[in-house]
This record gives structure tokens, sequence and C-alpha cells, in this order.
């Protein structure tokens, strides 16, 4: 930096974070091998060859064939954790003198290796092993990874990562939901993938297989209390939409009654809520 920025022109910096997301995320596997073989001639000493592989999993296995013992740089430095630097760096070479002249050089030197389309780069001895970027990348509302049909990204080669509200789950939880069993969300080992199972099988047979106990009824709903392996006490409220739809939603342990846990879900206080005459 050459002087001290104090504005933020948020419209720019918004527009440039779209940008490196689509960038990332939006399909495009294409490789630019020389603009990232300029680069790592910036980073690295030698001549390097690089191989362009179709996934992460591929660049794995290539690496195995040259030996670990040769790893110049072990860390995956790419769009798949370098996007948002991305667009960091691009806003600031887009501010007038923001960037002294070696900042800037730097700057638009990594700008181009990214933009040249690398989605991991292993760099050994005398090669770079880059993977190429999802060929497919689905996300919820909130960002996260998740598809409740079918793999959440895929990648060129076929190799696939099934998510659930941005948690990774076996592939045979979203392909084959209906064998998924409640004794499966109860005794996973790992307790964000277990979340994921109860809310894939659904909270109402998770509840029923835990003989859940009722703490209270009123016109909101029903609020039940179940001990979870993880999680004794655990509160739930049973609702139902304006769709004639049941569901069951976990809640903090310390509301008393259904009419509280639901206005939470809401955001707003049950004196609110009990004048919502439409609710879905």
């Amino acid at each position: 930096m050459t002087k001290k920025i104090d504005t933020y022109d948020e419209k720019r910096g918004q527009a440039l974070v779209k940008e490196w997301i689509n960038l990332a995320l939006g399909g495009d596997v294409k490789v630019d091998a020389d603009a990232i073989r300029d680069t790592l001639k910036h980073w690295y000493p030698g001549t390097f060859e690089v191989v362009v592989v179709d996934s992460p999993k591929a660049a794995q296995a290539e690496a195995q064939k040259h030996g670990h013992d040769k790893y110049v740089n072990p860390a995956w430095v790419s769009l798949d954790f370098d996007a948002g630097y991305g667009a960091w760096l691009e806003y600031w070479l887009g501010t007038p003198g923001a960037l002294n002249a070696e900042a800037e050089e730097q700057a638009k030197r990594y700008v181009r290796y990214l933009r040249a389309g690398p989605w991991s780069l292993v760099a050994l001895e005398g090669v770079a092993i880059i993977s190429r970027r999802p060929q497919s990348v689905v996300r919820d509302e909130e960002g996260r990874l998740h598809n409740p049909d079918g793999p959440a990204v895929r990648f060129l080669d076929g190799f696939e990562v099934y998510a659930w509200r941005g948690v990774r789950v076996p592939k045979a939880w979203i392909t084959e939901t209906e064998k998924l069993e409640p004794k499966t969300a109860l005794t996973w080992e790992n307790i964000e993938q277990r979340r994921a199972a109860a809310e894939l099988i659904g909270w109402a047979r998770v509840l029923e297989a835990l003989d859940a106990k009722v703490i209270q009824t009123d016109w909101s709903g029903t609020l039940m209390e179940a001990d979870l392996p993880d999680s004794p006490g655990q509160r739930f409220v049973k609702v139902t939409c304006g769709t004639g739809r049941t569901f069951v939603l976990p809640v903090p342990s310390e509301y008393q009654t259904c009419l509280e846990a639901v206005a939470a879900t809401y955001n707003v206080s049950p004196e609110v809520y009990s004048q919502i005459e439409g609710r879905t």
C-alpha cells in the first residue's frame, strides 16, 4: 500500500465477489497452463512441468506417482481457497494509488494465475499438478454445499461430493435416503453428520425411535423433549404449516412453552407471533 484508503466502493466490491464466486463455482473447467507456468516460475526455482487433471482426487493420485517426499509446497493455494483473495486483490488493483509498483506487479501475477483456472495446486520437484474446477456446484440459500437429490459437487472425471446443509455426507444418505435409519442419526460418530442424518430422515421419525415425551401443547403445536447421545434434554417443537404438512424442529432447551419456541423460530416474541394470522 502507498497511501491510506478511507472509502470502500461497496457496489464494486460486491460485484467482484459475485464475479469470483462464479469464476470458482460456475462450471468452467478450462485451464490456461501457460499462465500458471508463468506464475510458478516466480514462486519456485527450476523448470516446472504443468500436469492438468480433472479432480482433486486425481491430483492426489498423480502426486503419489511422483512421491510425497518431493513436495516443494504441499499447500493447495488456488481457487478452492483463494477466490476471495482474488476478488480482494482485483478491488485494490482497480483503486488508483492503493498499491505500490512491486505490490501491484505481484497482485497482477497472482490474479492472472487464479483466473487461469487452477482449482488446486500440488507443487512437487519439477512438476505442478493442477486440478480443474468443479463441473457443477449446488448450494442452498445460505451458500452452503447442499443437494437433496444428487451430488453437491461434481468434477469432470466423475468424482463427486455429497453434502447436506454444508456438511459432507455419505453418498447413500442422499441417493438412498429411504434406507437411512434413526439408529444412524443417533449413533453416527461425527456429530455434524449425525445432525444431517436426522434432518434427512426427519426428526419426527427420530423422536419416535427415542420415545420423546410431551412437555406442553397449545394452539401453536407441541413441545417435546428427548435425550440425544450428544445432547441430553434436547427439545423440539412439532408444528403443522398452512399446507397441512407436519414438521419437527430442534429448539433450545430453555423454552418452556411451545408458543415461545415456535415464535423464536420466526425471531419474534410470543405476543407478536400470536397476532400472525397466516403461518407457513
